[in-house]
């Protein structure tokens, strides 16, 4: 575990690194006497630490902490949420529309990852930093909306509405002092800019999106949920870098399209990961699956780039071909 102070009144608490996630973080934004924790962690996050260095702040954290901002609805990033909402008494905020997924975190599994039964139990046993059967939910008392400014003190926030990474996802920008909370819309895991995901409610048009709004603010400070910061330079490569690696991803589920000439969903998604040299952990492989390959398939055939065929009952991929 590691507590940094990345600027004055922003303070990042890291806990251990895992090989299919990177870095859980969590970040305190304080504002004068009110403070913001954004995301809670994993189930073993060593979330106590957030309330002691809040103490260490020389804050009480049941009269100070304001609100506890959930950046998405994903396993990784609600562990702690029950458990902080019960110890500061703050409200919990999160993007609209996904209040249902928090109350009920067992339905993220389904919902969001295509995860029945069987695979939930292998999770499980791969994987214990996503146990959906102790994931506790709580009442959202604060949907956000895009484009709502919060204020902490003297202190402001705006939110975006990113939604690439999944249907809710919000980033969060100081403007002041130009630090940006990214959660998993940049760099989702340290080893490799194309280790990112798009689930179920996901979005490549949005994300593509996103990543250029994000690029235009220019912030001196990115903060994302499972790497290290970037400050300054590096924070305008590591958004570059991440526009780069999301049109590398598109064109290589065309080429893998292209070299089967037609594929079933996991032959493509196999060829991509390859082309790619893409490797999850086991419990990774178990949620991820062929889910980001399945989003840019969709998209690219809105582009009419490709289209989905039935045979045999089968659903296929192919090159759209002009006429």
């Amino acid at each position: 575990m590691l507590i940094s102070e990345i600027v004055p009144g922003v303070v990042r608490v890291r806990g251990e690194y895992k090989s299919s996630i990177g870095y859980p973080s969590c970040y305190m934004f304080f504002g004068d006497d009110e403070i913001a924790i954004i995301d809670t962690g994993t189930l073993d996050f060593p979330r106590r630490e957030l309330l002691k260095t809040i103490e260490k702040h020389g804050y009480d954290f049941q009269k100070h902490v304001k609100m506890i901002i959930i950046t998405h609805p994903h396993p990784d990033h609600i562990g702690g949420l029950k458990w902080l909402r019960n110890k500061t008494k703050a409200e919990v905020a999160a993007f609209e529309g996904v209040e249902e997924l928090l109350k009920k975190p067992s339905k993220i599994f389904e919902k969001n990852f295509n995860v029945g039964t069987f695979s939930k139990l292998k999770l499980k046993t791969l994987n214990p930093t996503f146990d959906y059967e102790e994931l506790k939910g709580v009442d959202v008392d604060h949907p956000l909306e895009q484009g709502e400014t919060l204020t902490f003190g003297s202190r402001r926030l705006k939110v975006y509405h990113t939604g690439g990474h999944c249907f809710g996802h919000i980033v969060l920008y100081d403007p002041l002092r130009e630090v940006l909370f990214a959660g998993d819309e940049v760099l989702c895991h340290p080893q490799s800019p194309l280790k990112f995901f798009v689930d179920l409610t996901g979005n490549v048009k949005k994300r593509e999106h996103a990543l250029k709004v994000l690029n235009k603010l220019n912030p001196k400070y990115l903060l994302p949920a499972h790497d290290e910061p970037r400050i300054g330079e590096q924070a305008k490569i590591a958004l570059e870098t991440a526009i780069d690696a999301h049109n590398i991803w598109k064109e290589t589920v065309i080429d893998a399209v292209k070299a089967l000439d037609k594929g079933k969903l996991p032959e493509i998604g196999e060829y991509v990961r390859k082309l790619l040299n893409i490797k999850w952990t086991q419990g990774m492989d178990v949620l991820v699956n062929d889910l980001t390959t399945l989003a840019f398939l969709k998209q690219l055939e809105k582009e009419g780039k490709i289209e989905k065929i039935k045979e045999k009952k089968e659903t296929l991929w192919k090159i759209k071909m002009l006429t």
